[in-house]
């Protein structure tokens, strides 16, 4: 039931199709909070744990999580921009809840919400998640690392530098050559 045949070439080869695979954003209204990875990786494990209407967070949010009195897929979510260094959901929320995005979590990545900055949160132990409040958002997550700007600015200098260093040689090179004339 998971899994259909996709396409078949010979006996030895087969590609499946994951037919319960979940969407690279989707809208969840239940948060389990558990601070411990391997719990959390338990939790997941669950039988009873459903991953479209239910977050698995790492840290406690800096608010009591909402009861969870409508489904998930009451809220809807799209994503309207998808670059490798910046994402555009649009979504409406039927509830407070968390949009979760299947991108892993890294800390160069951050989520503005409706213009404002937000805390990305580390969901399912791999995944990144952002809070939102009932109604209509605008979200962008977009790739800015502190070491990618220092990596560029030190680029910069040393490419500065090099070029300034060509420069008085050849200067220097040909100052020589006028005056040993």
């Amino acid at each position: 039931g998971k899994y259909i045949v996709a396409f078949t070439d010979s006996p030895n080869t087969v590609i499946l199709q994951n037919m319960r695979y979940l969407p690279r954003a989707y809208p969840v209204h239940q948060v389990i909070v558990e601070k411990n990875k391997y719990l959390a990786l338990n939790t997941l494990d669950h039988p009873q744990f459903r991953p479209t209407e239910m977050v698995v967070l790492e840290e406690e949010p800096p608010f009591p999580p909402p009861p969870s009195l409508i489904p998930s897929s009451a809220s809807k979510v799209n994503i309207s921009r998808y670059y490798n260094d910046e994402i555009t959901i649009q979504a409406e929320m039927a509830q407070d809840g968390f949009l979760v995005l299947s991108e892993k979590y890294y800390p160069g990545w951050k989520a503005y919400v409706d213009g404002k900055s937000e805390k990305i949160y580390k969901a399912n132990s791999i995944m990144r998640a952002v809070y939102l409040s009932k109604g209509n958002h605008t979200i962008k997550f977009v790739f800015d690392p502190w070491a990618y700007k220092v990596g560029l600015w030190l680029s910069s200098i040393t490419f500065l530098f090099l070029i300034g260093a060509v420069v008085w040689r050849v200067r220097r090179r040909t100052g020589k050559t006028v005056n040993q004339r």
